[in-house]
């Protein structure tokens, strides 16, 4: 009697142990799914803004450049007046 109660008992273990790698092995694929599926998400999220990025990278870039051909060069102080009379005091 005690002898099928042990074997009962282990056949119980091993089904549940074998329920627990199941369920575990079920809840990788699913994130393994999951984390392709955001990468998909992510990688068609970066193809779609890419000619936004593009544009701006050039307006800042095209921007930068006239600034720096056009600016005349920054004002000197002239000898003689405080550029912080305020403080002068």
């Amino acid at each position: 009697m005690e002898r099928k109660l042990q074997q009962e008992r282990e056949e119980m273990e091993r089904k549940l142990q074998q329920e627990r790698e199941d369920m575990e092995r079920k809840m990788q694929q699913k994130h393994a799914q999951m984390e392709q599926k955001l990468q998909q998400e992510r990688e068609a999220w970066e193809s779609e803004i890419q000619p936004e990025r593009e544009y701006y990278k050039t307006a800042i870039s095209a921007s930068t450049e006239r600034l720096q051909m056009d600016l005349p060069p920054p004002p000197r102080p002239q000898p003689g007046h405080a550029i912080f009379s305020h403080l002068s005091t």
